[in-house]
């Protein structure tokens, strides 16, 4: 925590990832999602540092929960359910 009120959380997290949807022709999609509120306000950013299967998962905000990270994967190919251990790295606002 620093006394800008920001936080920052880095975890070594298992991620299990749903087979992916298709979300228009030929894109598809995984979510995984992380619910913070325990630990901070507002997820400013994130990152996930790792790849898998030559897919990159991305981290962002949930549109209307502030303290949800979701962990997206999106490709032009389909793929089946899996299970990574990633590092994650998220900025959030504590007060």
């Amino acid at each position: 925590k620093w006394n800008s009120g920001k936080i920052e959380l880095y975890a070594e997290k298992s991620l299990s990832f749903p087979a992916g949807t298709m979300q228009a022709t030929n894109l598809y999609r995984s979510i995984v999602s992380l619910d913070l509120k325990s630990l901070l306000t507002t997820i400013i950013s994130g990152t996930c540092a790792v790849q898998t299967n030559g897919m990159v998962p991305l981290v962002c905000r949930h549109g209307t929960t502030k303290t949800t990270a979701e962990i997206v994967i999106v490709t032009s190919r389909t793929f089946d359910a899996f299970t990574i251990t990633a590092p994650l790295y998220i900025i959030g606002k504590w007060k």
